[in-house]
């Protein structure tokens, strides 16, 4: 797995990135403008240095929350997890490289069913 960063606008966007969850934003795309402008950089700069990485941890995020569901034995939600992060890997590294469209984002609408627990 070869993700690369720049370590230049991560410091930049580092005090940003709270305003970025897409659960307290209304307009996804007007906070992305508000960051990138508030950095100097394009909104399409910010999301390439931020994409892979955030991709990166979700997979890891949700991977951790598999572990603690073996651990509690809730066996039904692992399947739930790990599909979801198979999904993301397969979308990361067999079809696409770091769409604009957020893979986890893609993942979440077109596997709704897919995931379901029914």
């Amino acid at each position: 797995m070869n993700i690369e960063t720049s370590t230049e606008i991560w410091e930049k966007i580092g005090p940003y990135t709270c305003h970025l969850n897409a659960d307290e934003s209304d307009d996804m795309e007007k906070t992305w403008k508000h960051v990138a402008a508030s950095i100097g950089l394009t909104v399409e700069e910010c999301k390439k240095a931020i994409t892979p990485v955030k991709e990166l941890y979700i997979i890891l995020d949700h991977t951790r929350s598999a572990l603690v569901t073996i651990q509690d034995g809730a066996v039904r939600i692992l399947e739930l997890f790990l599909r979801i992060i198979f999904k993301i890997i397969y979308l990361l590294f067999f079809v696409c490289s770091f769409p604009q469209m957020s893979v986890v984002d893609q993942t979440l609408e077109t596997s709704s069913e897919e995931c379901s627990l029914s």
